[in-house]
């Protein structure tokens, strides 16, 4: 077996391209059409079918396509959204762009997904939608109802239960990247009707005609041309994530710790593990090299949104939870490397 050189600072993600990237980029500046055109709805195309929906709508990025899902579900201002409390803060943000409120509801303790019943419980008669996630590429579940749009930005190449509505994000911490991006995704195609024209000036087929209020929330042809290119290497890096989590859990088994693991036909965009004193054994592992992240900050202690509730899964969850290495160049050498260090922290 050919062994390849650790390096001396290993990211805990960094986005990976290659020269079959830089051409598809040229080629698609060197045509002359920079904004949308038909390398994002090939882009759409195949996102949808990889998710299996029948219709991809592409934005700039996924925060948008999620505040536009929520307005096509007829969120209006005031009106309230559930969700959980431990997310990343986009998820808040897109419900109170357009003027809804987002109410925090706390997480199951074995996927760290939306607790269905703490939701109901947050419900009231001024409740409009709900938003499960699928953070980390865990299947959130879903429960009968016509106002579910799933924050499912992590969750490419993940198998996860499908929603009336779904949102994806390509900004370049995920497994494909078009540097920013999103896409909303449905099955109904007055549904994806009505994302469009919001996307697009409230533009009826492309014709100066504007039956509704929209905004300029495209996607480009050039980004497509790298979020297409970038999908050709797709299963490549499905397979590559899987080994990385197989080889962590085997090399991290017997630890003071506990390793996340996925469910059959789920994909961790990021290995995750829990553990006490976790911010002093990050600060360790950075001086040796080694970079993590921690889990995102529960939504009622962030400074916007600071809320006298409680919601203890959320807050354990977070204050153990730490995302190791799990970039898509990352060598099985380097995962070795990294277990070992964090053996060392933990002694």
């Amino acid at each position: 077996m050919i062994r390849r050189a650790v390096r001396k600072t290993i990211p805990q993600f960094r986005p990976v391209f290659d020269s079959s990237d830089s051409k598809a980029v040229a080629k698609a500046v060197e045509s002359g059409w920079g904004s949308e055109g038909p390398l994002t709805k090939q882009f759409e195309e195949k996102i949808a079918a990889i998710m299996g929906y029948k219709y991809g709508v592409a934005t700039c990025n996924g925060t948008v396509a999620l505040s536009l899902a929520l307005m096509a579900t007829d969120v209006h201002l005031g009106e309230e959204v559930v969700v959980p409390d431990l997310t990343f803060i986009a998820t808040a943000n897109a419900a109170k762009m357009i003027g809804a409120k987002p109410v925090f509801a706390d997480i199951r303790k074995d996927d760290f997904c939306l607790d269905w019943k703490e939701a109901a419980y947050k419900k009231t008669r001024f409740t409009k939608a709900l938003i499960p996630v699928h953070l980390n590429g865990r299947d959130a579940g879903v429960i009968t109802s016509d106002n579910l749009v799933a924050d499912a930005a992590q969750t490419l190449g993940s198998n996860v239960r499908k929603t009336p509505v779904a949102v994806m994000s390509f900004a370049t911490p995920k497994i494909i990247t078009t540097g920013y991006g999103g896409m909303a995704l449905t099955d109904s195609s007055e549904m994806a009707g009505r994302v469009r024209r919001l996307q697009d000036h409230g533009r009826l087929d492309k014709a100066d005609h504007h039956p509704s209020v929209g905004f300029n929330f495209r996607m480009t042809d050039i980004q497509a041309a790298l979020g297409l290119s970038q999908l050709d290497k797709l299963q490549k890096r499905i397979d590559h994530k899987k080994m990385i989590c197989a080889q962590y859990q085997e090399e991290l088994e017997g630890l003071p710790l506990k390793v996340g693991t996925a469910e059959k036909g789920e994909l961790l965009l990021n290995q995750d593990v829990f553990l006490e004193h976790r911010d002093m054994v990050a600060a360790m592992l950075s001086k040796m090299g080694v970079g993590t992240r921690p889990f995102y900050k529960p939504l009622h202690t962030q400074p916007a949104y600071k809320t006298d509730e409680s919601f203890p899964v959320a807050e354990s969850v977070s204050s153990m939870g730490l995302w190791l290495p799990s970039g898509p160049d990352l060598t099985e050498e380097e995962v070795s490397f990294v277990c070992e260090k964090i053996k060392e922290s933990l002694r």
